[in-house]
């Protein structure tokens, strides 16, 4: 067991082990995620699995007190570009702290050890997405109690698309399934589409299918593909992640309610899946790996079209797309029935010319799945 600070009141920071896992299922169940929804994560069986299958190099930490674990906080790595130029960087995921510790320093404790360890190793810039009703987690970024102040990128905007009509599809462009056949340009139009945002990631063939093949949930059969002509124009794809994580309900505000009234009383005409009740799991897809020729939003549109009409038809009660603020592609997103939530992104690094090159940098940040998962 690796530990990394001895920190007062009896308290350890550490890395976390497997034996952990009970208490992680066990915190993760008492901090829930609060907005128009009030739900947690359920990572049962294994809340470590899904770090081991994206990162072999992720690192989870945890605050362990005398009462048990006081908060837990992980990262994934990846390789990103800023301006052309690669970099390592880490993601910070899953950030929670047991009720009785928030008004201590804990939440504290932890992002400081795991910046400090991530820059230790090597990496340059240490990225983080709070929400912007969370202003407690903000304070993180201000550069309080060692941290070093995070350099604002604007705001990610989560779509939460609900299918409650068929849409049409384009004469001009036309719609299918990934084939194996597909990869390569798939990967070509995806690493073309990332090079034109800040921090944006490049695939191979091999890291795709891999991404592909490993996660539950999702295969080549869940990526759309769009071509005008011959010429593949687009592709994105989505994932149904309830084997590794559940979205859990806890309760909902007056508007969700009248929400699910209405789906329950639409159900006839608009054959979507409910709002589910308290205690139970969201059933949704999340939208990934999305490559747009030319950021041209009505491409997009024709994909998430049909995205929109396989999740009406498959019990699902939306789909999910995360794109940043001063991303065009928000355009197609336009006519949908969606609710909306906002994510501030924030990067840290003790590299001066490195927050300088974020300051000065106009590009549209990237919106890695990693961060919002």
């Amino acid at each position: 067991m690796a530990v990394i600070d001895i920190s007062l009141r009896q308290s350890t920071v550490r890395l976390a082990v497997p034996e952990d896992n009970e208490a992680l299922l066990a915190l993760s169940r008492i901090c829930p995620m609060e907005g128009a929804l009030t739900l947690y994560i359920d990572r049962a069986p294994d809340y470590l699995e899904l770090y081991r299958l994206l990162d072999a190099q992720a690192q989870v930490l945890v605050e362990e007190a005398e009462a048990g674990l006081a908060g837990t906080l992980g990262t994934l790595h990846s390789t990103v570009y800023l301006d052309g130029q690669p970099y390592s960087a880490a993601t910070l995921r899953d950030f929670k702290v047991a009720p009785e510790y928030r008004k201590g320093r804990t939440g504290f404790r932890l992002v400081r050890h795991m910046i400090d360890l991530e820059i230790r190793r090597g990496t340059r810039f240490v990225m983080a997405t709070f929400l912007d009703e969370n202003r407690r987690a903000l304070t993180f970024a201000q550069g309080r109690a060692g941290i070093p102040a995070g350099v604002y990128c604007g705001d990610y905007l989560v779509h939460n698309v609900v299918p409650l009509r068929r849409i049409h599809p384009s004469p001009v462009y036309r719609v299918t399934r990934m084939l194996a056949k597909d990869l390569p340009e798939v990967v070509t139009l995806l690493n073309q589409h990332n090079t034109s945002y800040q921090f944006g990631l490049r695939f191979t063939e091999d890291s795709l299918r891999s991404l592909l093949t490993t996660l539950s949930g999702l295969s080549m059969q869940d990526v759309l593909v769009v071509r005008k002509g011959a010429v593949m124009v687009g592709a994105l794809a989505s994932w149904d992640a309830r084997s590794l994580l559940r979205y859990v309900v806890l309760s909902y505000t007056w508007r969700i309610s009248l929400l699910r009234m209405l789906f329950r009383l639409s159900r006839w005409r608009h054959p979507v899946s409910g709002i589910p009740k308290a205690g139970e799991p969201l059933s949704f897809r999340y939208v990934m790996f999305v490559a747009i020729h030319a950021q041209e939003p009505e491409v997009l549109r024709t994909l998430l079209g049909e995205l929109q009409n396989s999740v009406r038809n498959g019990g699902y009660t939306h789909f999910t797309l995360c794109l940043h603020e001063r991303d065009r592609l928000n355009q197609a997103l336009n006519g949908l029935t969606k609710i909306t939530t906002r994510s501030q992104m924030y990067v840290f690094s003790n590299t001066p010319d490195a927050a300088e090159s974020l300051h000065l940098s106009r590009g549209v940040p990237y919106a890695a799945f990693s961060l919002f998962l």
